[in-house]
């Protein structure tokens, strides 16, 4: 769009500050023009309203096509059209309609049908009251108004609805007032729930003077204590339930604060609360003590409103009902005791079931293992006295294994600890012979009873043939856990050199047939030159689980 004349040799374009009246109007009918050229211009854009807008006959409508409308109604639709606060425009003799989207929603069921009517034809329930303040307006004068009751027909009918609304002189091109400019909020929720807040705040002055009778029943015959003070907390009457709960009357109270009655703890929070009370906030809840005639406190709740410049007020002596409270608490914390109490003994009930079934588990499996040892340990045994050795040290580290197994007897046998234990009678105190390594991991009491057997057998053929039966030998016991698969290894290193038994005994039964059993799993036994190689896989069974 241009915005100045230019001259016939070229030049830069002329400011319009120094134009003549003829160059300026000119100018402006050009702009016009372009504004409208091609139907668009002030009724582009603008969301539904806009798209109604452009959908209208206007070559049927007193107002005429848009192109030839006036700048000045062109303007006040365009920036109708491009507001997001309602807006309304009413304009010519006939106070054609425009609205914006934001307006629609607050016209109900005249929403879209009235866009570009006459105001009176889709108004005539309301005309009676509109039309005063047009003819304001045509006159020169602007019209305000606050939360303004009408009653437009919507959804379910004619209802009272509230606006606040500035109706607004639109000038036309000449210079004459030729429409109404509209910028309206329905604020009936607003009112609404403002009349239900003033509703809900009882006006005690009020209810004095016109009903003084109830108001003398109720204040005389109250149990809680009702009082009404001024913002400074001076307490300008007070029930005689104020007697009656705190022994004061109501001379003695009247004309001062409540501080030399409230608890010293108190004072400071009490007099932030009217503080909050004399901004005009309402107390819904607030408790603190006040002392009595015979020195004692009593514990009250407070209700409070601000009206009119005084404090209206209302407390309740809760003081029977925190202390029933607190023993409530206490009988109820005793019977959780008691509760849990019974809940421990039924624990230990059920553990001391579970040791007992243990324990006869154990006893049959330890039963079960010493009549293999000794059967076993007397068949392969060359004299009595070499039987009676072996059967000696096998039983006494499955005893040690069951020491383990008792003290882990809730948590499953430790590997580590089996280990250790089963090698301290061929060790020194400092295992410096042997290395162990491995992550944590737990067996059921079978299979712990089974690897004590079977370290205590490596160990003693160690100690006579192998790693251990030098000073320069060397163990090494390693174990893995993936999942529940594990892997024992025994290593011997550094002792004499080996060679393959003639025949096999009961130990090699019980490292490669026994003991794997346990696991679920296989043993390899391996007598390499240069030491003895036991390697255990199987999945284990933790008892914890």
């Amino acid at each position: 769009m241009r915005l100045a004349p230019t001259d016939d040799t070229g030049d830069e374009p002329q400011n319009l500050c120094h134009a003549t009246p003829r160059e300026l109007g000119t100018e402006l009918a050009i702009a016009a023009w372009e504004m409208t050229s091609g139907y668009v211009g002030c009724l582009a854009g603008g969301g539904e309203c806009g798209e109604l807008l452009r959908k209208i006959d206007w070559a049927r409508n007193p107002l005429g096509s848009p192109e030839t409308w006036p700048i000045a109604l062109q303007s006040a639709v365009r920036m109708l059209l491009h507001s997001r606060f309602g807006m309304m425009v009413h304009w010519g003799p006939d106070l054609v309609t425009f609205y914006n989207d934001a307006y629609a929603p607050s016209l109900g069921t005249k929403h879209p049908g009235q866009l570009g009517r006459r105001a009176k034809e889709w108004w005539s329930e309301m005309w009676d009251d509109l039309a005063p303040i047009f003819e304001t307006v045509r006159r020169g004068e602007a019209f305000y108004v606050e939360n303004a009751a009408y009653h437009p027909d919507r959804a379910h009918g004619r209802q009272t609805a509230y606006f606040t609304h500035c109706h607004s002189p639109l000038w036309g091109d000449t210079g004459e007032i030729e429409g109404v400019f509209l910028v309206v909020t329905e604020t009936t929720r607003q009112v609404v729930a403002e009349a239900e807040l003033k509703a809900l705040n009882v006006d005690l002055k009020l209810q004095a003077d016109t009903n003084a009778q109830d108001r003398d029943r109720i204040w005389n015959l109250s149990v809680d204590l009702l009082g009404v003070a001024d913002f400074d907390g001076v307490w300008l009457n007070v029930s005689p339930a104020w007697t009656t709960v705190l022994g004061w009357n109501a001379a003695e109270v009247v004309g001062r604060t409540s501080q030399w009655l409230e608890h010293p703890d108190d004072q400071a929070k009490t007099q932030a609360e009217i503080k909050r009370l004399a901004k005009g906030a309402t107390t819904w809840e607030f408790t603190n003590r006040f002392r009595t005639q015979d020195g004692t406190y009593r514990t009250l709740s407070w209700r409070a409103v601000p009206t009119d410049g005084l404090l209206y007020c209302v407390a309740r002596d809760v003081t029977a009902e925190l202390a029933q409270t607190s023993r409530n608490d206490a009988l109820n914390e005793a019977l959780g005791l008691a509760n849990q109490e019974l809940l421990d003994q039924r624990e230990a009930d059920r553990v001391r079931q579970v040791l007992q079934r243990e324990l006869s588990h154990r006893l049959k499996n330890s039963f079960a293992m010493v009549q293999a040892i000794v059967s076993q340990s007397v068949r392969n045994s060359p004299s009595a006295a070499d039987a009676g050795k072996a059967i000696t040290a096998r039983v006494q580290a499955l005893s040690n294994a069951q020491d383990i197994l008792v003290r882990a007897l809730n948590e499953g046998a430790d590997v580590a600890e089996v280990i250790t234990t089963s090698l301290r009678p061929h060790v020194g105190a400092d295992h410096a012979q042997v290395s162990m390594e491995g992550p944590p991991a737990f067996l059921s009491a079978q299979q712990g009873m089974g690897l004590a057997l079977a370290v205590h057998e490596l160990a003693t053929n160690a100690a006579k043939y192998g790693g251990l039966s030098v000073p320069n030998g060397r163990i090494v016991v390693q174990w893995y856990l993936t999942d529940d698969n594990f892997c024992l290894l025994w290593i011997e290193k550094g002792g004499p050199p080996v060679t393959l038994p003639e025949r096999q005994g009961f130990g090699s039964r019980l490292l490669t047939r026994i003991v794997p059993s346990y696991f679920t799993g296989n043993a390899s036994l391996a007598y390499a030159p240069d030491g003895v190689r036991y390697e255990l896989n199987g999945t284990i069974a933790d008892d914890r689980r």
